[in-house]
């Protein structure tokens, strides 16, 4: 408890922000989406003064998305793998540069065992990517959880630190890393900025990997909601 109180202390006094500004490039950045199908029951930042590159990721002119649907009845590693695989393969993508991954990881332990996407799937997800490799620099699955739970113990609870040691690739928690202040300067807005994890603005290519879950206010749990 004295050595989490003193962390939390340093972390209060290098606590700052800085603003990036949006470029006038409007390229969308790649996704790939897995859904898990369980049914079940996220500080203030460090400071930095490397400036992230910020990519839009929507753009109305864009073509319609694909999606596929694949039966995939158990949590088989190479199973999900391979369908992975299969889809990146047919839409043409290959992860290059800062590639993070993004799991729904609220909680876990007993009384959340299926509140989380299964480290299976995430494992089959992280295998696909290392197989249509096209150059990524770094490789990262990244999270806050809810419920002011801390992630490092959602990590551990949820055997993603032993699956991510198993298959050599970093964690990020969001909550303990440097929060880049993104403008905002669309009709309508509610706030002239938002606050992300630097992680997600520095990413080159994202991967959502949500959980399908039930939910007590938006009544279920979709790759929309992964977001938050």
């Amino acid at each position: 408890d004295d050595e989490r109180e003193e962390q939390n202390e340093d972390t209060h006094r290098r606590r700052a922000s800085h603003r990036v500004e949006l470029p006038a490039s409007r390229d969308r950045v790649p996704c790939v989406r897995v859904r898990c199908r369980d049914s079940a029951a996220a500080c203030t930042p460090r400071t930095t003064h490397d400036a992230p590159r910020v990519r839009r990721a929507m753009n109305p002119n864009a073509a319609k998305p694909t999606v596929f649907l694949w039966d995939c009845p158990d949590y088989d590693v190479s199973r999900v793998r391979a369908r992975v695989r299969e889809s990146m393969e047919a839409l043409g993508l290959r992860p290059s540069g800062r590639t993070l991954c993004k799991p729904n990881l609220v909680a876990a332990g007993p009384l959340f065992a299926n509140a989380y996407t299964r480290p299976e799937v995430m494992e089959g997800v992280l295998l696909a990517l290392k197989d249509r490799d096209a150059g990524m620099t770094d490789l990262v699955v990244g999270e806050r959880c809810g419920i002011t739970i801390p992630t490092r113990y959602v990590f551990e609870h949820a055997g993603y630190d032993a699956m991510l040691a198993r298959v050599g690739v970093k964690r990020s928690l969001f909550e303990e890393e440097v929060q880049v202040e993104i403008p905002l300067t669309h009709a309508g807005r509610l706030r002239d900025s938002l606050f992300t994890p630097e992680p997600v603005a520095k990413a080159d290519f994202f991967v959502n990997v949500p959980k399908f879950k039930s939910h007590p206010w938006t009544t279920v749990t979709f790759s929309m909601k992964n977001y938050i």
